[in-house]
Order: structure tokens, then C-alpha cells, then sequence
């Protein structure tokens, strides 16, 4: 990229093409994270552009989890991460209710085609895990114990024969963003027994191979929530 070009880019459009850069020599070069960049110097000369430029880039892919910065060292790749993505719609949901509500939609869409892909593919020991992080759910519960974190635990393990790391990764970014709220509505909770009796029940059709069941009633289980994320956002909506 010539200088003289460069004049007549606008800083946005000139932001862009630094961004650009960097990016498509991480993916060109087919680096993973913790492989370094170029200094800031050398995409500088590469690209005939100021080092404020590629900081104000650097910056920006910060920002996106792309990249990060070790003082003293340089720049690197960085390990994917939905960081970027826990922030935006944790905003999101605090600016529009309703987008809680879409939120709670796209995680139940997510699981019931989840539910159905992992029955056939659960093995003896997944189920082993599940059952042990019911049996432990159950003891902490009943001493009085915070239990929420089982709750997600056992989502997570449920799909873990999937395979599939981003449906993993977006379910603890759900999960996250619900856990962000502070409305006494959506945190109403039910009781323990309830709960776990709703995941028992899950895991009683997956373990007896019989999807549409599972489905059914991880339908159920969802229905308290998505009621729950409902009446806070018709209060919020109300004057």
C-alpha cells in the first residue's frame, strides 16, 4: 500500500484495510493462537502506513478477542473466545427485554435439535457423570447450598458426545448472559427438587433411547424460564 494512496483514504476506510491485513495474514498463514505477528513496526513498513494506524487496528482486534498484547513481547494470535459476544448481548438484554425473551427462544431451539442428535451417541460413561452431577446437585441442594452451576454443568455434559464446540460455547454464553440480570422475576426459583426432578427426567428418555420423549420434556423444563422471561419483560414494558 503506497503512501500516497493512503492519502486518500478516510481514517474509517483506512482502519479497515489495516484490519483486514492483519487478519487475513493470520488466516493466510494459517497461524493458531499463540503463533506472533509482525511488530507494529513491520506491518507499519509493510503496509506504508503509521504506527498509529495499526495501533488503532490492534486496538479494534483486541476488542473482537482476535489478537492480544504482551507488553515487552509483542502481538499474538489469541485463543478463540466468545468474550466479545458475552459483552454485546449482555448489553443487549439490558437495553430490550424482548431481546432476553429472543435469547431464551434460540437457546430452547438450539437444545431440542441438540437433545435429538445426542441420544442416539450418549455413552455409558457420559451417563455415569450425569447421574453423579444429579446425585451431587441433590446433596447441595439440600444443605442450602447455591446449586445453579449443576444446572449448566449438566447441560453441558449432555451434549458433550456431540462434539460440537460451538454449541458449547454458545450455551455458556447464554448461560452467562441470563446469570448477568438481577430481576428478582427471572431468578425466581423453583425448588430443587423440582429442578433436578425436570433434569432426571431428561436423562431417564436418553438413557432410554427415546428422543421425542427427551425432546418433551426438556420442552417442560424450559417452559418455567421462557414464563419467567415473559413476566419481566410486561413489567418492563408497562409505563
Amino acid at each position: 500500500m503506497e503512501e500516497g494512496s493512503t492519502k486518500q483514504l478516510t481514517r474509517t476506510s483506512l482502519d479497515v484495510a489495516v484490519h483486514d491485513h492483519i487478519v487475513q495474514h493470520i488466516l493466510g498463514n494459517g497461524l493458531k493462537a499463540g503463533d506472533p505477528l509482525p511488530s507494529e513496526k513491520q506491518l507499519a513498513d509493510d503496509l506504508g502506513v503509521g504506527r498509529s494506524s495499526i495501533r488503532e487496528a490492534v486496538k479494534k482486534l483486541q476488542s473482537l478477542g482476535i489478537v492480544e498484547v504482551k507488553h515487552g513481547t509483542g502481538l499474538f494470535v489469541r485463543e478463540s473466545n466468545f468474550d466479545p459476544l458475552r459483552e454485546m448481548v449482555g448489553y443487549v438484554i439490558r437495553f430490550s427485554p424482548r431481546a432476553l425473551e429472543e435469547l431464551g427462544k434460540v437457546r430452547f431451539l438450539l437444545e431440542r435439535a441438540a437433545i435429538e442428535e445426542v441420544v442416539p451417541l450418549i455413552g455409558q460413561e457420559d451417563i455415569r457423570t450425569l447421574k453423579e452431577i444429579l446425585e451431587r446437585w441433590s446433596q447441595v441442594a439440600a444443605s442450602g447450598r447455591p446449586w445453579d452451576h449443576f444446572d449448566n454443568e449438566f447441560h453441558r455434559v449432555l451434549y458433550g458426545p456431540l462434539g460440537n464446540t460451538m454449541l458449547t460455547m454458545l450455551l455458556e454464553e447464554f448461560w452467562a448472559a441470563f446469570e448477568q440480570l438481577d430481576d428478582p422475576i427471572l431468578h425466581e426459583i423453583r425448588p430443587a427438587d423440582e429442578v433436578i426432578g425436570d433434569h432426571r427426567g431428561i436423562l431417564e428418555a436418553v438413557i432410554a433411547g427415546d428422543p421425542a420423549l427427551a425432546r418433551l420434556r426438556l420442552t417442560q423444563h424450559f417452559e418455567h424460564l421462557q414464563n419467567c422471561i415473559v413476566l419481566m419483560r410486561e413489567g418492563k414494558d408497562r409505563p
